[in-house]
């Protein structure tokens, strides 16, 4: 029972993975462009990007939601309150209804 437990944890893991992926993260002064591809057969609806700066004062970021198509990517921006310090912790989460990708930089 462990083993096909296993199994189909495995082949829903492998399934999720190559939905939706984050591309190239860049950082300029207060502006973050993130880029963002669609890998999967079906179009995905309603993504969105949100920037959230770990610090003491959790500051959160939101994109405007948009849509990808089939093997698309696409580059979005969004513009932070002031520059961050260095050393800073930023986590980036994309995501729809359906798919969820989080990466963390040090900024």
């Amino acid at each position: 029972m462990k083993k096909i437990i296993f199994l189909v944890m495995s082949l829903l893991l492998i399934s999720s993975v190559s939905a939706l992926s984050i591309g190239s993260i860049r950082y300029f002064e207060d502006i973050f462009l993130i880029n963002v591809y669609n890998d999967e057969a079906d179009d995905l609806e309603d993504v969105r990007v949100k920037i959230t700066i770990i610090d003491d004062e959790m500051n959160r970021y939101p994109s405007r939601s948009f849509d990808l198509d089939t093997k698309e990517n696409k580059g979005t921006y969004i513009i932070i309150d002031e520059p961050l310090a260095r050393e800073t912790l930023v986590k980036i989460t994309v995501r729809n209804d359906d798919t969820r990708r989080v990466k963390y930089l040090i900024i």
